[in-house]
């Protein structure tokens, strides 16, 4: 289970530092706004605005409105009033025939949301050639077009104005370019709209199959091994958890219909900091075998740490009203009635979608175990409880568990992910220790102690936890690793150590840049 209270902690204490600094940049620049708002004394007798006024009674705005103003044109050219060189703009002329109606800007017709985005025939059409938006129907509806063709399609309209008709400005061949800049190129002009418009596209095709595929990893090299199954046991064994996922990517390449190897795939990779591609793993063996009840537990474990709340309380209703040991339970836990706002205000004050859903599920495991406690049952509401942020409860649970199953190193996870979301820090990292005694290679643990002393300000400390962490995700292999979050933690933890330079040294998220800095084993 994830920090996620944690984790706002040490993002509340990046943005104060941040506003901090902004602070002290506003008191350093406090001298501009004096010298913008001077201080003036006051003239008791000589008012000199009183005296203005009362010698002036017409108002110079009307002289000022009803004389005309000269503008100045070009070197060696006479003044022009701007009123005729506004007459002779092609610009102006085009704004008066369009205020006077002579020229119409087409609008596109009003049509609902569901008419636009609705149909997944046009927009699957859209996705698949997204240059179509750059087509002949938006041209014409270009008031620059129009214009383009009342004024002669004049490339030089801006210079006629800045001459003629206008604004005072130098003849175009004065405007001479820097010596220092390049002119633009090939090479470095920027992309056709068909270019970035198509990369975009694709961009959203695979981040929408990363959200319901598997994808997996190229240029696997346990597609050859005779037994990839037994091998990634023994990797996991071992602690090395980001070969082990390779090597059940390959037992499920080669047998799609084993569900077995889907769950391993799962829980490895939830193990290894990553639980979008657990979950797709997960629900593949929950689809392939519907009687596999820890697939489900698993699973809304992880939905929980992505807070897909929603699906992870229907899982583990689904987990409950199917398990043989409660399942002459199922018509009585179903007739439950969720409590009120009333009865239980708590969980009305967080971001679900459905809390009647929530109080109704906790409702229904409190029913169960107090008929027939297990460690399963309390696992379960100690996820529910962390829910709501009811830490105290969510704590609670899982040390009813751990007197039962004092060598899960998960559950020693899962106590302290709940100490730390409820500000007891200190005890967490002790039950951090603990998993990581019984599971070194186990990737969360890690990384949920990094955020443990980043919150306890151990900013380095928690630094060489984040890059162990990453470090370890990729195998300890030299060259880029770890997921996007990690290293935005990371970057954030350099900042809050004010080590500017270690925040511009991740951007190449290589954690060989890192090495001489920090002593991480392994390495």
């Amino acid at each position: 289970m994830a920090h996620a209270v944690a984790q706002e902690s040490m993002a509340a204490e990046y943005f104060a530092q941040q506003q901090h600094q902004h602070q002290e940049v506003a008191q350093q620049d406090d001298w501009v706004q004096q010298f913008q708002n001077p201080v003036v004394e006051q003239v008791a007798t000589d008012d000199w605005a009183a005296q203005f006024h009362k010698e002036n009674t017409t108002s110079w705005a009307e002289e000022f409105t009803n004389d005309e103003c000269l503008t100045f044109g070009v070197d060696g050219e006479a003044e022009v009033p701007f009123e005729v060189k506004q007459g002779n703009c092609q610009f102006f002329k085009f704004l008066d025939k369009v205020r006077q109606g002579e020229i119409v800007l087409d609008e596109p017709d009003q049509k609902t949301w569901e008419n636009e985005y609705g149909a997944t025939e046009e927009h699957d059409a859209m996705a698949e050639n997204p240059a179509n938006i750059y087509s002949d129907a938006a041209i014409e509806n270009d008031w620059v077009a129009q214009f383009n063709n009342i004024s002669g399609g004049d490339p030089d309209f801006a210079t006629q104005f800045a001459t003629g008709g206008g604004l005072a400005m130098p003849p175009v061949s004065s405007l001479q370019q820097p010596q220092n800049q390049q002119p633009r190129s090939a090479a470095n002009a920027p992309a056709e709209p068909s270019n970035w418009a198509n990369e975009y596209s694709e961009m959203l095709k695979q981040d929408a199959k990363f959200q319901t595929e598997y994808v997996f990893q190229e240029n696997n090299h346990y597609l050859m091994h005779e037994n990839p199954f037994q091998e990634g046991l023994d990797l996991l064994s071992a602690g090395t958890l980001s070969e082990a996922v390779l090597a059940f990517e390959a037992v499920c390449q080669q047998r799609p219909e084993d569900s077995k190897a889907w769950e391993i795939l799962g829980t490895t990779q939830a193990e290894n900091e990553k639980d979008i591609p657990a979950i797709i793993a997960l629900r593949q063996c929950r689809s392939l075998d519907q009687s596999n009840l820890p697939v489900l537990m698993s699973l809304s474990v992880s939905l929980t740490n992505e807070s897909r709340y929603s699906e992870a309380i229907d899982t583990l209703q689904s987990w409950l009203l199917t398990h043989p040991d409660y399942a002459h339970m199922a018509d009585r836990l179903q007739n439950i009635e969720p409590q009120s706002q009333e009865d239980d205000p708590a969980i009305f004050n967080f971001a679900m979608s459905k809390p009647l859903q929530h109080s109704k599920c906790t409702a229904m495991y409190e029913t169960a175990v107090n008929e027939k406690p297990s460690p399963e049952l309390y696992t379960a509401l100690g996820i529910l409880h962390n829910m709501t942020h009811d830490y105290v409860k969510a704590v609670e649970s899982f040390q009813k568990v751990l007197d039962t199953k004092p060598d899960d190193y998960k559950l020693w996870n899962k106590l302290g992910a709940s100490l730390a979301n409820g500000n007891r820090c200190s005890e967490a990292i002790n039950a951090y220790n603990r998993a990581l005694d019984l599971n070194p290679g186990y990737v969360r643990g890690h990384y949920n102690l990094g955020i443990s002393y980043s919150n306890l300000g151990e900013h380095a400390k928690a630094a060489e936890y984040f890059l162990r962490a990453i470090s370890m995700q990729n195998g300890g292999k030299a060259g880029t690793s770890g997921t996007q979050e990690m290293w935005d933690v990371l970057r954030m933890t350099f900042s809050l150590m004010g080590r500017h330079d270690l925040v511009s040294r991740s951007l190449a998220a290589d954690v060989a840049a890192f090495k001489e800095e920090f002593n991480i084993d392994g390495w």
